[in-house]
């Protein structure tokens, strides 16, 4: 498989691709995995991975009807916390923090069928729109690497993430993140995130 292969397919086709045999859980995280690493230096987008976790929780899926079955998924490092991951808010002053709980959010995301592999950069706190906290340095734009992630956004109205995966967010709810590796419109997964999973 190559990154081609993701962009502008949604996730529910990959679910139905899992479901189908087309394609497996794990080749779907490992895909979504290179690509980090061929581009997170430059992007600095991400800032954690959870490889092996997340190929574990992906043997042990059972297909239950998720929506979203085996489709990798990268969480915002603010406000989404998952047990066991960090949970620093961007600063400096919480880098050893750790979170005890996964959230009601986080919670809906993995009933829905979602399989968590990292965590996307932030600005410290949430206080402003420029992705720069100290503690992880400076997103970068994905098609112009000397601008920031926010102008890019603000320009491009697309995800500072670009193609490295998908990314699930709560800023501007209209943003469909059309370039990213899997297309998950951010308005669907806040809206079952709010109401609740059929799948707990």
């Amino acid at each position: 498989m190559v990154v081609t292969d993701w962009i502008g397919t949604p996730a529910l086709t990959w679910a139905r691709r899992i479901r189908a045999g087309e394609v497996s859980r794990q080749e779907l995280i490992e895909t979504a995995l290179a690509e980090i690493d061929r581009q997170n230096p430059q992007l600095n987008a991400v800032i954690t991975t959870r490889r092996e976790k997340a190929l574990a929780e992906a043997a042990a899926q059972k297909d239950t009807g998720q929506p979203f079955l085996g489709v990798p998924l990268l969480l915002k490092g603010l406000g989404q916390q998952l047990q066991g991951e960090p949970s620093t808010s961007g600063s400096k002053l919480l880098t050893t923090n750790v979170a005890s709980q996964t959230s009601f959010f986080v919670r809906a995301l993995q009933h829905a069928g979602f399989i968590i592999i990292g965590q996307t950069n932030f600005p410290e706190f949430g206080f402003k729109n420029i992705t720069d906290a100290k503690l992880y340095g400076p997103a970068r734009n994905p098609w112009e690497f000397r601008l920031s992630a926010r102008r890019f956004v603000w320009r491009r109205g697309r995800c500072g993430c670009g193609r490295i995966g998908s990314h699930c967010g709560r800023q501007r709810r209209r943003w469909l993140y059309s370039d990213s590796i899997i297309v998950v419109g951010n308005d669907w997964v806040e809206a079952y995130a709010r109401a609740g999973s059929r799948w707990a």
